[in-house]
């Protein structure tokens, strides 16, 4: 196992809070672990749209985003 978890792993999680009333009867927490392979389907199929993903920010977006993130 250790091998395949090497070449990396996608976690998930997901909290389902008790809701009165609802069908979750108590509050729980879920964490899924994927091995992840080089040149997997996903990667594969991902590649089709990382270059929209991770453009850089044009100077003006920059300073906005920098606005928000600052404790100022």
């Amino acid at each position: 196992m250790v091998d395949k978890l090497g070449q990396g792993v996608d976690l998930r999680q997901n909290y389902r809070p008790y809701i009165p009333g609802g069908g979750i009867k108590q509050d729980h927490l879920l964490f899924h672990v994927y091995p992840r392979y080089n040149n997997d389907y996903l990667e594969q199929v991902s590649e089709k749209y990382e270059a929209d993903l991770y453009t850089e920010l044009d100077e003006n977006e920059y300073n906005q985003f920098a606005k928000i993130l600052s404790d100022e």
